[in-house]
């Protein structure tokens, strides 16, 4: 009797001792995240909600029948929830991702800037589609194989006769300002020159 109590005592022994160290490496044994990663505390507190934890902890609520409460989830590391992310992160694709700062502030401080470069109006040579999008005295024309602002002749300036000068719309000009009209020079010349208009009597 006695030796088979020795036995016994034995082979418990020696079960309790390869138990101990088949749960470090035994891949079946179910671990936390926080086990895993080394921060888990000695002293687990156990909680209920996320407000019975500290700022940067959540109520973790595993299988096990208490829920403790365990520390945030640094970036990407996964997750379920954005409770389980830390302040300033969600939980995007079960992954906690800090969120593009794409808010409203971002965006009124970007308005004004869009507000401006739709205020300000093309100087000379800048290009354009019509010829409100030119500043005062231009005019949208064709130059080259795109759209300028070109200056508004004035009076005594070279102007594109009409009718006249379509071989020569490449470089186009605009008309002459308000109370000049486009007067030839010679009978065989494409161009003119800005003149003022007649006052008819």
């Amino acid at each position: 009797m006695r030796a088979c109590t020795a036995v016994f005592v034995c082979l418990l022994s020696a079960y309790g001792a390869q138990s101990s160290l088949s749960d470090d490496t035994n891949p079946n044994i179910i671990r936390s995240s926080a086990e895993i990663e080394g921060r888990e505390t000695k002293t687990q507190v156990r909680c209920r909600k996320d407000s019975d934890c500290g700022s940067r902890q959540y109520c973790e609520r595993g299988a096990t029948l208490h829920s403790v409460c365990t520390n945030c989830q640094q970036k990407r590391r996964r997750c379920h929830s954005d409770n389980m992310c830390c302040p300033g992160m969600r939980c995007v694709n079960d992954l906690c991702t800090r969120p593009k700062k794409m808010d409203a502030e971002n965006n009124k401080n970007r308005q004004p800037s869009l507000d401006n470069r739709r205020k300000q109006k093309g100087q000379e040579r800048d290009k354009c589609v019509r010829s409100r999008d030119c500043g005062a005295g231009l005019c949208c024309t064709r130059y080259l194989e795109e759209k300028r602002c070109l200056r508004v002749p004035v009076e005594g300036e070279r102007c594109l006769l009409p009718g006249r000068s379509k071989g020569q719309r490449a470089l186009g000009r605009c008309d002459c300002a308000q109370g000049l009209s486009c007067r030839p020079l010679t009978e065989n010349y494409s161009h003119g020159v800005c003149q003022a208009s007649e006052k008819q009597t």
